[in-house]
């Protein structure tokens, strides 16, 4: 089958001619209950009540579970809305709740409903309202089709700007950090005294967190509801593998392996040079550092050394080759899906229902560069 294209034409249809377990990874977001009429017959989003909505996102994810390979990744992002009038099981004003009744709706039909993750925006859209809190945030759903899948969360991981993380792991309520300069890893403020830091693995990045905060994106073209592609990049990144094997079309497993040790730059602030060493330093430097003491730090050197890891593959066993993982966008929209799929050298395939958003879609996606291996 060609890959990276766009098959016109309604989802549930669509779906119904692919083939069991094609691809590794599903990043979509359809559109939302009662938001807005893209003119489209048979377009999702319009149906009267939140039940046939739910209903029918049921019936397309239940095509999408079939497609997805065992080991592999659902991506939802659904926003809200609130009830008008003319729905008899809400009351005017009412918060709908679509999210999380087709989240609960999909866990129900089988998917493994493995976590919500809010997609904080710092420029949402203004609202007049005087009532309640302007909404600035939206659900993503990881849902999975087995218990254990693909995910690789080495790809995600983020920078780690917390204390502990640096200078060793405190003893519980024993101080006070007051601020700390995230772009430099210097700590101003105090942590109570040197002999309440406990020693310990020092790390500079962190498993990523569950609060996505990612700025939406204007879009010139005629489409009103665009992806932000940095909210896009971790799912693939880690939903998605690099490499699939050509014969079975299993991933291609990547594990890590520590081969040495490095200078934190919590410990080059203390006074710490290239080789580990603080001689020399006076014992004010380290105490104006929030440092451990000469005589500590000298049994604790190789502790407080960040990890250094390289990463290998293991081989399926297959000899056959490999070839990129596949990215699923059901809801196509202007492309985002299959533009950053490309730069992360994936393969995408789409389906979207607009003829309009085809010719949006080949435009974003035509001349997009594949990032170097």
């Amino acid at each position: 089958m060609n890959f990276n294209q766009t098959i016109m034409g309604d989802t549930l249809t669509v779906l119904k001619t692919l083939p069991d377990e094609l691809v590794d990874c599903v990043v979509t977001s359809p559109p939302y209950w009662g938001l807005r009429d893209y003119g489209m017959e048979g377009q999702i989003g319009l149906e009267k009540t939140p039940e046939e909505y739910v209903a029918k996102m049921v019936e397309i994810f239940g095509e999408l579970k079939r497609v997805l390979k065992k080991e592999g990744t659902c991506w939802l992002n659904l926003g809200d809305s609130y009830n008008g009038s003319g729905h008899n099981t809400l009351k005017p004003k009412d918060l709908v709740g679509i999210p999380w009744r087709v989240a609960f709706a999909l866990q129900a039909d089988g998917w493994w409903l493995r976590q919500d993750i809010i997609w904080a925006k710092p420029n949402p859209m203004p609202e007049s309202v005087t009532d309640r809190c302007t909404k600035a945030h939206e659900y993503i759903f990881l849902l999975t089709k087995s218990a254990r899948y693909y995910f690789d969360n080495e790809a995600i991981k983020e920078q780690s700007i917390d204390l502990e993380s640096f200078s060793g792991r405190r003893l519980r309520n024993a101080g006070k950090m007051d601020s700390v300069d995230s772009a430099n890893y210097k700590f101003h403020g105090s942590v109570g005294d040197d002999e309440k830091l406990k020693s310990g693995q020092k790390y500079e990045t962190r498993n990523k967190r569950s609060v996505w905060t990612v700025n939406t994106k204007p879009y010139a073209e005629a489409h009103f509801a665009t992806f932000p592609e940095a909210l896009i990049e971790p799912m693939i990144k880690a939903g998605c593998p690099e490499f699939v094997c050509k014969l079975c079309g299993k991933a291609r497993e990547k594990v890590g392996k520590v081969i040495g040790k490095k200078i934190t730059e919590s410990m080059k602030i203390a006074g710490c040079n290239n080789n580990g060493e603080y001689f020399g330093v006076e014992q004010k430097d380290y105490d104006s550092a929030n440092a451990q003491k000469p005589s500590e730090t000298k049994k604790r050197i190789l502790e407080s050394m960040s990890q250094v890891k390289e990463f290998s593959y293991i081989d399926c066993g297959c000899n056959a080759g490999w070839s990129p993982g596949i990215v699923l966008d059901p809801f196509m929209g202007s492309g985002t899906t299959g533009r950053v799929a490309t730069k992360l050298n994936r393969n995408w395939l789409g389906i979207e229902l607009n003829p309009a958003y085809g010719k949006l879609i080949e435009k974003r996606t035509d001349k997009v560069q594949r990032n170097l291996l």
